[in-house]
């Protein structure tokens, strides 16, 4: 008896269909945005990305605004696309994109210095998501450690989640190589990226929202720490002249 391939469901075929369009519809959509604001905004974890957001959001609108829960006091659905989540690195967007609009767009991002950035997201997993830690200690040192192991494979072949990668892998090409985004911002220089995106939007910014502090929640790093991050993210402290 001749085995035959079992036959795909029709039903399964047409739904298949209809998440295809969707797709294709809201991807037209945010293109045809962006090709007329000529913007995009590359939001590194730990860097306020919550206040560049939700100024642009309001004053620029979609794509550009917040993704939220609903309920939260900046939540509007309709600012933002679901295909292009929080944290998106920019090699991500361009390939998503396409060359041509990327090389046409004010790309820019906020990078911060990096014992600072570490330990803030160190502070972000223990209130939000201890989880990662599973059984073991959620000690600094440790998280450092678990962040340095998820980037090594390439950046091809790392899982889609913020915490696989590291600050520069937001900023540069699939090679991990070149910077292709047009402006970086340091997160210290609170004014400048004040000014900046008044210049972006034309006027003052309707959201005043405090921006995160940098005193690092009073966390004193110790010297065996400060040297495995120095390590880790040496790239960063060359990249962003910290």
């Amino acid at each position: 008896m001749t085995a035959h391939a079992k036959q795909p469901n029709p039903d399964q075929l047409m739904g298949r269909k209809y998440i295809n369009v969707s797709v294709s519809r809201e991807l037209k959509a945010v293109r045809a945005a962006v090709t007329r604001k000529k913007l995009w905004f590359i939001d590194i974890p730990r860097t306020s990305s919550t206040f560049v957001h939700i100024n642009l959001g309001d004053t620029v609108g979609f794509p550009y605004g917040k993704i939220d829960n609903p309920g939260e006091k900046y939540y509007n659905r309709s600012k933002v696309s679901p295909l292009f989540e929080a944290h998106m690195p920019a090699y991500v967007a361009q390939e998503i994109l396409g060359q041509t609009l990327w090389d046409q767009l004010n790309s820019f991002t906020v990078v911060r210095e990096p014992l600072s950035w570490a330990i803030s997201y160190w502070q972000f997993f223990l209130r939000f998501q201890p989880q990662i830690f599973g059984d073991g200690e959620k000690s600094f040192f440790r998280l450092v450690r678990m962040l340095s192991n998820g980037y090594r494979p390439a950046l091809n072949q790392r899982d889609v989640h913020p915490a696989k990668y590291s600050p520069a892998d937001y900023v540069v090409d699939s090679q991990g190589g070149n910077v292709i985004v047009k402006t970086l911002l340091k997160y210290e220089d609170r004014t400048k990226i004040k000014e900046f995106l008044m210049d972006l939007t034309g006027g003052d910014l309707p959201h005043d929202r405090p921006m995160a502090s940098a005193n690092m929640g009073q966390y004193e790093a110790s010297k065996e720490e400060k040297a495995l991050v120095y390590k880790v993210f040496e790239r960063e402290y060359d990249l962003f002249g910290y």
